[in-house]
């Protein structure tokens, strides 16, 4: 896939791909969600800068275990992860802000005895991208990041051919994905990714269902706040009209699936209009 430089500085760059960030395109995945049954809305966009600045309150708040436990594991485990993925550049699906990659960067840096090491991080919002590469580039002398502002599919797209490369998904993302998109997600994965290459996936255990259901649903309410920007997001840009107060967080467990499912529950009747593609 070829996506084209948005910016960059001395060590850094990032690189935007257009085709998953159109109006056009968010309009026509609402209008595919919304006329299925039961109803969806793609995670992905979630993630414009208001988005991305919720969700790192989320991160923040004590009911939301899962950034911690796994800053933890990368803590410990780092020098262990390199050593078994040898000198290899670091792709991330997901980056967002890459704090807790700091762990793997610290490991390969050090490893590499002043050599030349490169992280291509892959997210759907360009600002929180920008900003954390700039910031890991000045942060180490000898790293190099090539950020990717695009979808899943199209960064792994993207990259296929780098080998050997370490693979890194971490924070339970790949729960965001319903059956039929993990078959796929795995499916592409396979392509993707050579013999050599290595794979970390970040994955949360089955826990308390209180534990589970407040970390997506704080005292605190940035949940809340995160599900209902997602409506903010389509007044700004789709021309939609929600009254987003009218909108409630709801945050659960389904045991079959195991899974923490997010829903949108309006407490009024409510008909979406897109004008921008004349659906409704």
């Amino acid at each position: 896939a070829q996506i084209p430089a948005l910016q960059g500085g001395e060590h850094w760059s990032v690189h935007l791909d257009g085709t998953t960030t159109s109006d056009d395109a968010f309009a026509h995945s609402v209008a595919r969600g919304l006329s299925d049954h039961p109803r969806w809305l793609h995670c992905r966009y979630l993630y414009d800068d208001e988005g991305s600045r919720i969700f790192s309150k989320i991160t923040e708040q004590p009911e939301y275990y899962l950034t911690g436990a796994e800053s933890e594991i990368l803590a410990v485990s780092s020098d262990e992860i390199r050593a078994l993925a040898g000198p290899v550049p670091i792709v991330e699906l997901g980056a967002g802000s890459a704090t807790k990659t700091r762990h793997l960067l610290d490991a390969w840096s050090l490893a590499a005895a002043g050599g030349e090491v490169r992280y291509l991080p892959v997210d759907i919002d360009p600002s929180v991208l920008t900003h954390a590469a700039r910031g890991l580039a000045e942060a180490y002398d000898q790293l190099h990041v090539t950020g990717l502002a695009t979808s899943y599919e199209r960064g792994l797209d993207a990259v296929r051919g780098l080998s050997p490369m370490c693979l890194v998904f971490l924070g339970s993302t790949i729960g965001n994905f319903n059956p039929e998109e993990t078959d796929a997600f795995l499916a592409r994965l396979e392509r993707a990714l050579a013999p050599d290459d290595s794979l970390l996936l970040g994955l949360d255990l089955v826990k308390d269902v209180q534990v589970l259901e407040a970390a997506y649903d704080d005292d605190a309410g940035w949940s809340r706040r995160f599900t209902q920007n997602l409506f903010a997001r389509m007044n700004r840009e789709l021309g939609t009209v929600f009254d987003v107060e009218a909108i409630d967080h709801v945050a659960y467990w389904n045991d079959r699936l195991e899974r923490i499912e997010i829903y949108a529950r309006f407490r009024t009747e409510t008909t979406v209009e897109l004008p921008s593609i004349a659906r409704s």
